[in-house]
């Protein structure tokens, strides 16, 4: 089919290797990403190409879920930004260390066009990184996941403009 398109012969180990390496998507989403990547590749796709379009495709989805995640914490903080005590959890870890990360509920509630915008730049940014925390186990070693977390923690604590030095003492 698409081989004879491409005027490709595939061989049978050929096959199995597509077939182990795509091995872990659903034959639906199989389907639309090597579509996708027999409209756009100019000799026949390899199994890296067919994955990308799904990498691209679960990177927005990612964007889709982080927008939808600051218009609920938008919405939470403007209901709680202001409550004496502690307002209740919002309930999703990413988006309440999110929150704290743009400066916390009272700053967001309070916030003008352009401290919001900000604030929602910083929130997408940690929500996003949040999310991907799960995914630390693929890392290829120990090290690269403590560098990963660490860059993203001194990121939230810069955004968050806390100064978490340890104070001089003097005699």
């Amino acid at each position: 089919m698409a081989s004879r398109h491409y005027r490709h012969d595939l061989l049978e180990e050929d096959f199995a290797i597509y077939a182990e390496l795509l091995s872990d998507l659903d034959a639906k989403t199989l389907d639309a990403a090597y579509k996708q990547a027999l409209k756009t590749c100019k000799f026949f796709p390899t199994a890296a190409e067919v994955l990308a379009h799904v990498e691209r495709a679960d990177s927005v989805a990612e964007e889709l879920s982080a927008e939808s995640a600051w218009a609920r914490a938008l919405k939470w903080c403007i209901a709680n930004g202001n409550v004496p005590g502690t307002p209740r959890p919002i309930g999703e870890p990413a988006i309440e260390v999110a929150i704290r990360a743009a400066g916390g509920a009272n700053y967001i509630e309070a916030a003008n066009d352009e401290q919001r915008m900000w604030a929602r730049k910083t929130f997408l940014d940690i929500y996003l990184k949040y999310r991907t925390a799960p995914n630390l186990a693929a890392l290829g070693s120990t090290e690269q996941a403590r560098a990963f977390l660490q860059e993203a923690a001194a990121e939230a604590l810069a955004l968050s403009g806390k100064d978490l030095r340890m104070p001089v003492l003097r005699d």
